[in-house]
C-alpha cells in the first residue's frame, strides 16, 4: 500500500483468537519504532465447559497447597484456553438405578519411571458430576527421559443389576446417559463426538525447577519448559486429540482427515499424522501447539489447526475468526513492515509477523513568505518570519535509527547574494493530526535602488522543497522635513511657544519609527528628546518651550535638528526674541508737598548681565510738582536703583495730583508705576474751624447737610478750582477733596449722630465713598436720621429745593 507522510493510514487484517483466554486485544507494530493498540472485532465468543482440576492425587506437592500456587494458575489458564471456546452442552452425571459407574483414570502421580502412562487408578464409583464440567486430576512424577508432561482420558466401565426386560432397557439406557452425556456421536459406531467425565494429566517432577510459569514468554530461560504450552498440549490429549474414538473415525492411512482440519491446513490434501500428533512437518509450515515435540524455551499457543481437529472429533468450536484494526500516520516517508501481536485478556499471545508492508511518500513543505515591500538603499534591514512553513512530516525518536525533521532554506535576495541556514521549528507535528511548523528570518542591506525580485526555499530532509517569491523595492532614503507654525518666539513663552511638526516623505513606515531632537541652544529653545512617527502615519508633532536666559542678548537664532534610524535627516531655525524688561514702583501710595510720608521710586531691569550702563526715559513728569528728572541712568554692575521721591512744594492751595509714569528703555519692555501728591495748604472751600459747620457760624446741624445737598442739585460739576474760585458763604468741601459730592453730605450726617451720643452711627455710610446714589440710599434705608435733631422741621422740594419753614 502507498500514502503519503502525514496522511492517516488505516489497518485492517483478519486475525484468530484461538489459544487465548479473556477478551482480545492487539497491539499493532507499524515498523517504524512504534506501537499502539488496535481493536479488535469478533472471536471473542465463550461457551459452557468448564474444566474443574482436582489435585487430591498430587501426592508429591508439585502444586502445591494454594490456590494462588502459579502452576495452579497456570494448568487452569491452559484449560480453559482449550475449553472455554467449547459450546458443547454436556449432561449432568449423576447415579442411576440399575447401573454401576466405575470410572478409571491414569494416576497422575503413580507410575513406572519407564513408562509414559501412570499406574491405572481407580475413581470412587457412581461419581456425581455438574452439567458442563470435566474433572481433570493433577499431579507430578518421575516420567521417562524426554517427557516433559503427559494427559489422557478416563476408562469408564459399568456393571447392570437388573432384570431382563423393562430393567435391563432401562439400566442400559441409564448407561449410555452416562456416556454420552446428551451427546449422541459417542453412542455412533464409529463414534463421531466425545464427552468425557474425566481425565488426568502429569508432570515431570524431577524437572519441577525448569517449569516456566511467568507472564512474558520473553523470560523463559534458555533451558527452561514453558509450563503453559506443554499443559495446554496436554490437556488437548486429555480432551481427546489422539486419544479417542472420534479421533480415530477421521484417521486413515497416517493422516488426518476432518474437514474442518484440512480447511486449516496450509498443505493440500489430508493433515500429516505422527502418532497422537502432527507430524512434524505441519508446525513447519503454520502455527501449532500439537505437534510432536514442542520447543521448551518458547511459548506457542493452541492454533487454528490444533481448533480445527478439536471440531472435527466432536467438540462444537465456537467462531475463533476475528478483525485487527487501527490507524496511524507515519512521520517520514519509507517502507515500513507491520506486525500484529493479539493477546488474551488473561493469557496467550499470537503474533502475526511482517503481515503487511506500508510505503510512505514524502510530502514537500508548504511555504509562505511576505507580501511586496519597500526598504531604503544603504540601509540594513530585517525581516521577521520571511518565510513560514508547514510540513506533515515530524521528527521520530523512536525509529531506528532516529529521524529529526530539518528544513534548510535559502534566500536568494535578487542582487546576488544568497543567504542559507536552518529554519526554526516553531511548532513540533505529530501523530495527533498536528502538523510541524517553522519559520525563519532574513537580513539584508542593499547598495542599489530598483525593484528586487526576492526567491525563497525551503527543503525538507528528504528534498522535498517548496519556493516562493516577492519583491523589494529598494529606494533612496527619506528625508526629514521640520516646520514650525510660526517662525519666530519670545522667550518667555514658555513650554508650548511654537509646535514643530516633523514630517517624513516617502512611504508611511509599517512600525513606529522614533525620531532624535535637538535644539542647538538649550539656553534659548529646547524640544523633547523624541518624538514618535506612527505605524502608517508620515508626521508627528512637538511643542517647542522657550527658555527665558535673563541676559539682554536680543534676537538668538536657534537650529531645531531632527535624525532618524533610515532617513536623511533634517532641520529648520527658529528666532528666539528677547523678552528682557523694566520694572518700576513706588513705596507708598501717595506723598504730600512737604514729602511726608517719605517715598521712594524702585526702577529694575530684569536680566542679570549688567555689565552695561542704561538709560531710562521716564514720560509724565510735571517738573513743576515733582522733582524727578525725564532720563534715569542705571549704571553698569547695577540693575536696581532706588531714589527718594522729592515733591516741590508751591505754597498754592491745590487738588491732589495723581502721577502716572511711563520707563522705557531701549530693547526692554517697558513699565508703568503710579502714586499721588497730596497738597499741604489747608482746603480753601473747608471751614477752617469746624469742617462738619457748611454754614459757617451756626455750628453742625442738619441745615449743613441741605446746604450740601442744595448745592449738590445746582451745581453742574462738583469739581472746585482753588486758583480761580473763592469759597462763598458756605464751606460745601467737608472732606477736602476740592469737590462737592455725597459724601461730604454724608460726613455731616455721620457726625450728627456723634454730637448727640458718642456710639455713633452708620459710619459705613461713609467708608462707601463719593458715590452719592449709593451712599444717600445706605443713609435713608439706616432710619430716620434727622429725627433726634430736627423731629419738628417740614421740608418741601416744591422749587427741586429743601427749604427748611
Amino acid at each position: 500500500m502507498m500514502i503519503a507522510e502525514g496522511d492517516s493510514f488505516s489497518l485492517s487484517i483478519p486475525v484468530s483468537t484461538a489459544g487465548l483466554v479473556g477478551d482480545a486485544t492487539a497491539l499493532i507494530d507499524w515498523g517504524d519504532g512504534t506501537t499502539s493498540t488496535g481493536t479488535v472485532t469478533g472471536g471473542n465468543a465463550t461457551g459452557n465447559i468448564k474444566i474443574v482440576l482436582d489435585y487430591s492425587l498430587d501426592s508429591s506437592g508439585f502444586f502445591g497447597n494454594s490456590a494462588s500456587d502459579p502452576r495452579r494458575v497456570k494448568l487452569q489458564q491452559a484449560a480453559d484456553a482449550i475449553v472455554s471456546r467449547f459450546t458443547d452442552t454436556l449432561d449432568a452425571v449423576t447415579p442411576k438405578q440399575f447401573v454401576t459407574v466405575k470410572p478409571r483414570i491414569f494416576h497422575p502421580s503413580q507410575g513406572s519411571p519407564a513408562k509414559v502412562e501412570g499406574d491405572l487408578f481407580a475413581l470412587p464409583e457412581n461419581p456425581t458430576i455438574a452439567a458442563n464440567t470435566i474433572i481433570v486430576y493433577a499431579g507430578a512424577r518421575d516420567l521417562p527421559a524426554g517427557t516433559a508432561g503427559v494427559g489422557g482420558g478416563a476408562s469408564i466401565s459399568f456393571s447392570r443389576t437388573c432384570i431382563p426386560g423393562a430393567q435391563c432397557n432401562e439400566a442400559i439406557a441409564n448407561q449410555n446417559a452416562i456416556f454420552s452425556r446428551g451427546e449422541p456421536g459417542v453412542l455412533a459406531s464409529p463414534a463421531t463426538d466425545i464427552a468425557p467425565l474425566y481425565a488426568s494429566i502429569s508432570f515431570d517432577a524431577p524437572r519441577k525447577s525448569l517449569y516456566y510459569v511467568g507472564d512474558d514468554p520473553s523470560e523463559i530461560p534458555i533451558d527452561g519448559l514453558d509450563f503453559l504450552s506443554i499443559a495446554t498440549h496436554e490437556l488437548a490429549h486429555a480432551l481427546g486429540f489422539g486419544t479417542s474414538d472420534s479421533w480415530n473415525t477421521v484417521t486413515t492411512s497416517g493422516s488426518f482427515a476432518g474437514t474442518n482440519a484440512k480447511a486449516a491446513y496450509v498443505g493440500s490434501g489430508n493433515v500429516p499424522l505422527a502418532p497422537q500428533h502432527w507430524a512434524e512437518s505441519v508446525p513447519a509450515g503454520q502455527p501449532s501447539l500439537m505437534g510432536p515435540v514442542i520447543v521448551g524455551n518458547a511459548r506457542t499457543a493452541f492454533s487454528i489447526l490444533d481448533f480445527a481437529a478439536m471440531d472435527d472429533i466432536g467438540w462444537d468450536v465456537v467462531d475463533l475468526s476475528a478483525t485487527a484494526a487501527g490507524n496511524h500516520v507515519y512521520a517520514d516517508d519509507g517502507d515500513y513492515t507491520i506486525s500484529v501481536t493479539i493477546s488474551g485478556a488473561v493469557q496467550g499471545d499470537i503474533v502475526y509477523q511482517d503481515i503487511r508492508t506500508v510505503r510512505v511518500d514524502n510530502v514537500a513543505p508548504t511555504l509562505t513568505v511576505v507580501g511586496n515591500r519597500t526598504e531604503t538603499v544603504n540601509q540594513p534591514f530585517s525581516i521577521e518570519n520571511i518565510g513560514t512553513f508547514i510540513d506533515p512530516g515530524f521528527s521520530n525518536p523512536s525509529s531506528n535509527p532516529a529521524t529529526v525533521e530539518e528544513f534548510p532554506f535559502t534566500i536568494d535576495w535578487g542582487d546576488g547574494t544568497i543567504d542559507s541556514g536552518t529554519a526554526t521549528v516553531d511548532q513540533l507535528g505529530g501523530r495527533d493530526g498536528t502538523v510541524t511548523e517553522g519559520s525563519f528570518d532574513g537580513s539584508h542591506t542593499y547598495t542599489t535602488t530598483g525593484n528586487k525580485t526576492v526567491t525563497v526555499r525551503v527543503t525538507d530532509d528528504n528534498n522535498g522543497a517548496s519556493e516562493k517569491m516577492f519583491t523589494i523595492t529598494v529606494s533612496e532614503p527619506p528625508e526629514l522635513i521640520l516646520e514650525l507654525d510660526i517662525p519666530a518666539i519670545d522667550e518667555d513663552q514658555g513650554a508650548d511657544a511654537a509646535t514643530l511638526t516633523v514630517r517624513r516623505t516617502g512611504a508611511a513606515p509599517t512600525t513606529d519609527q522614533t525620531i532624535t531632537l535637538s535644539s542647538s541652544d538649550i539656553g534659548e529653545a529646547t524640544v523633547p528628546a523624541t518624538v514618535v512617527i506612527p505605524a502608517g502615519q508620515t508626521s508627528a508633532t512637538v511643542s517647542v518651550a522657550a527658555v527665558d536666559d535673563a541676559l539682554l542678548d536680543g534676537v538668538q537664532s536657534v537650529t531645531i535638528s531632527a535624525t532618524g534610524s533610515g532617513v536623511s535627516g533634517g532641520s529648520v531655525d527658529v528666532q528666539v526674541r528677547d523678552a528682557e524688561s523694566l520694572s518700576a514702583s513706588f513705596t507708598g501710595e501717595s506723598t504730600n508737598e512737604a514729602g511726608t510720608p517719605a517715598i521712594f521710586f524702585v526702577l529694575t531691569r530684569s536680566n542679570t548681565d549688567v555689565d552695561e550702563a542704561i538709560t531710562v526715559s521716564v514720560v509724565g513728569v510735571n517738573t513743576t510738582q515733582l522733582d524727578l528728572a525725564t532720563s534715569i541712568e542705571l549704571p553698569a554692575g547695577v540693575r536696581e536703583v532706588r531714589l527718594p521721591v522729592q515733591p516741590i512744594d508751591d505754597d498754592l492751595p491745590e487738588r491732589s495730583i495723581r502721577f502716572d509714569l511711563t520707563f522705557s528703555a531701549t530693547n526692554y519692555d517697558s513699565a508703568s508705576a503710579s502714586f499721588t501728591l497730596l497738597d499741604n495748604e489747608p482746603a480753601k472751600f473747608q471751614n477752617p474751624v469746624d469742617r462738619f459747620d457748611v454754614s459757617n457760624g451756626e455750628g453742625v446741624t442738619a441745615r449743613d447737610v441741605l446746604l450740601v445737598i442744595n448745592q449738590l442739585a445746582r451745581q453742574t460739576t462738583p469739581d472746585l478750582d482753588p486758583v480761580n474760585d473763592s469759597p462763598g458763604e458756605s464751606f460745601f468741601d467737608v472732606n477736602g477733596d476740592y469737590q462737592v459730592t455725597a459724601l461730604d453730605a454724608l460726613q455731616i450726617i455721620n457726625q450728627l449722630p456723634r454730637l448727640v451720643d458718642e456710639g455713633s452711627e452708620n459710619l459705613e455710610a461713609e467708608n462707601l465713598g463719593s458715590v452719592s446714589t449709593e451712599a444717600v440710599d445706605h443713609i435713608f434705608q439706616s432710619g430716620d436720621i434727622f429725627q433726634a435733631v430736627a423731629s419738628d422741621w417740614d421740608l418741601d422740594d416744591r422749587d427741586g429745593e429743601i427749604r427748611l419753614f
